[in-house]
């Protein structure tokens, strides 16, 4: 703690501040002793070591009311969300607008792109028994004068 203190800050302060930070039970014991820091800090362990305080948080009856109220309004909340998702169908509704699309065989053995395509494909994916046909090039007539 010493080393993290900024500097100014002197060591009677940072006692004071480390006193307040400590059980009552053990701040009792060190206020009237008038020792270094190091010297406290070994002396509140040895007290702690000895005394071994357990801490016991307590509610009251109106914050335990409070927390049981929260938890079946919660828990009413969960089964009506848990209503709505199963009578909607669930996450099986589809939100793509078009058909999935697969590179599987269709049309006998052709591959997707011809199937869809015909001659107009780019792309072909082995194996494929698409037939190209063969493009009829008008030939060119000589240039009249």
């Amino acid at each position: 703690m010493c080393n993290s203190m900024p500097p100014g800050i002197g060591e009677d302060a940072l006692k004071e501040f480390w006193l307040q930070k400590l059980p009552s039970n053990v701040t009792a014991i060190l206020v009237g002793l008038d020792a270094s820091l190091d010297e406290l800090a070994t002396r509140a362990d040895r007290i702690l070591d000895v005394s071994n305080p357990q801490s016991v948080d307590v509610l009251s009856k109106e914050q335990f009311s409070d927390l049981a109220g929260a938890v079946s309004t919660l828990s009413q909340q969960v089964k009506s969300l848990t209503k709505i998702v199963n009578s909607a169908g669930g996450p099986s509704q589809s939100r793509s607008r078009a058909p999935a699309r697969s590179d599987t065989q269709q049309s006998g053995d052709m591959c997707f792109f011809h199937a869809r395509f015909g001659n107009k494909a780019r792309t072909c994916r082995p194996p494929c028994s698409f037939k190209q046909e063969p493009r009829e090039n008008p030939t060119s007539a000589p240039a009249e004068n």
